[in-house]
Parts: C-alpha cells; sequence; structure tokens
C-alpha cells in the first residue's frame, strides 16, 4: 500500500514538472524575449551594419526572418508565441548570443545594392 502511495506521489510529482515546463510563457516574459530580440536586430542593423534603423524596413525583415526562424527551429515551434517556459533561459540565451548567418547577411547586401 505505500509502495502503491509512493508512486502515485512520484508520478504527481512528474506530472506537475511536465504542466509547470510546458505552460506558456507570461506575458511579461513573452514580450521579455520580444524586446531582446527587437533590441538585437536594432543593434545589428545599426552597430554592424551601419544602418538606420528606421530607414531599412526590408533589411530588419530580412534579420528577423532569420533570428525567429531560428528560435523557432530551436524550440520545436511554429511560432514565437508558442514558447513555454522550459525554453525561457534558452531562447534569452540564444538571442542575446545570436548573430546572422552568411546567407542572410549575403542577402542583407544584396538588398542594399539594389
Amino acid at each position: 500500500v505505500v509502495e502503491n502511495h509512493e508512486q502515485k506521489i512520484d508520478n504527481m510529482s512528474k506530472d506537475i514538472i511536465d504542466i509547470k515546463e510546458n505552460a506558456p510563457l507570461n506575458p511579461g516574459e513573452y514580450n521579455y524575449i520580444g524586446g531582446l530580440v527587437t533590441s538585437k536586430i536594432r543593434k545589428i542593423v545599426e552597430e554592424e551594419l551601419g544602418l538606420k534603423y528606421h530607414e531599412n524596413r526590408d533589411v530588419k525583415k530580412e534579420l528577423f526572418k532569420s533570428i525567429n526562424g531560428e528560435i523557432k527551429k530551436i524550440t520545436g515551434i511554429d511560432t514565437r508565441s508558442q514558447l513555454k517556459q522550459k525554453d525561457f533561459k534558452m531562447v534569452k540565451d540564444f538571442v542575446q548570443n545570436w548573430e546572422p548567418s552568411k546567407a542572410t547577411l549575403i542577402v542583407i547586401q544584396q538588398l542594399n545594392l539594389n
């Protein structure tokens, strides 16, 4: 009987952890990630590419598409709004250290040549 109760408690503990980890981000955390992404894109546009942030819509679009695509890839989600609690720290660290791929930089270079 005691073993049965211990097993039930263990299963409930695992369920609680699973529920917590798979819960969606709360609005504050979601907005925090969005702000990090925007800040990262702004920094790349202005500091690394030497462009004006508000005058380069196509460049920003390519960078946002790239970083969001990579976030989706590492978390296995279809849209950033599906981020889960278990992904918060990983995504935060990823965004802070993200750099655009060579392919993205070539696309941006092509945009600036046109």
